[in-house]
């Protein structure tokens, strides 16, 4: 049972190395890669969740720019009602 814990099952691959930006970076030891901090995952994850507003930044399409792939936004997001929110 404890060592069902420590290995899971790969169900679908849902995104490849090569899918992220930092990659290019990857031969000159990731200088010049953009990183993100814990504020700002949290941030995400709670917009993701649909606990907070994805557009409450001043660029309403800022939390875009974690997702892997646009397309994988989910549809039903919280928005603020600022009139400028554009997504």
């Amino acid at each position: 049972m404890l060592k069902d814990l420590f290995y899971l099952e790969v169900r679908e691959l849902i995104a490849s190395k090569s899918d992220f930006k930092n990659e290019k970076f990857k031969d000159v030891g990731y200088v010049g890669a953009v990183s993100y901090d814990a504020g700002l995952a949290i941030d995400f994850l709670a917009a993701f969740h649909k606990l907070t507003p994805w557009d409450d930044w001043y660029d309403p399409n800022y939390l875009d720019e974690f997702l892997v792939n646009v397309e994988k936004k989910p549809a039903e997001l919280i928005y603020s009602k600022r009139k400028d929110t554009l997504s």
